[in-house]
């Protein structure tokens, strides 16, 4: 077939059954459109040769929809889209960074010292994870951020601390020779 249409007007049944079969609430017309992008991919690709059309273009939406389906899970992982109510709980529950920096200085300047080179959401994502024990999930809720970029502030916290270490080790140990 040359038009789309046509081919989605006669295969109609069989899409709907092909999403059906996934139970997609909320993702219908995201779902019909992949469905119906994959049904016009299996035309191109189907040889006649080979098989019966439908059940070749069954299984082509089928595996599309999976794929799909994956990632769609996937990205949804990776980006937490609190309601506004549970934010307004987080709110309440991890205390402010910044506030708490002040209370860890009462232990020692060493800590201020420390955390003097870092950026603020470095300092802060540190102090949550650390030294109050939150986990990354948590703290990219309160942010408003990916898990990943939590992470990435995290792995760019410890790396200039354990410069910064390397530099004080390195200074206190030539200074003894």
């Amino acid at each position: 077939m040359d038009n789309p249409r046509e081919l989605w007007e006669k295969y109609q049944p069989l899409l709907g059954n092909c999403l059906k079969r996934f139970h997609l609430y909320g993702y219908w017309d995201d779902a019909v459109q992949v469905a119906q992008m994959a049904l016009w991919e299996a035309c191109l690709r189907f040889d006649s040769s080979k098989g019966y059309f439908p059940a070749y273009a069954r299984k082509w939406i089928n595996g599309r929809m999976l794929n799909w389906l994956s990632r769609e899970r996937n990205w949804k992982k990776m980006h937490i889209f609190p309601r506004e109510e549970e934010h307004e709980d987080w709110v309440d529950i991890i205390p402010d960074p910044m506030v708490q920096i002040e209370d860890h200085v009462e232990m020692g300047n060493q800590l201020n010292e420390w955390l003097e080179g870092l950026t603020q959401r470095e300092k802060g994502c540190l102090i949550l994870n650390v030294l109050q024990g939150y986990t990354l999930k948590e703290i990219s809720s309160y942010y408003g951020v990916s898990i990943w970029t939590v992470a990435e502030w995290k792995k760019r916290g410890l790396y200039k601390l354990r410069k910064k270490m390397n530099n004080k080790s390195q200074k206190t140990s030539s200074k003894g020779i």
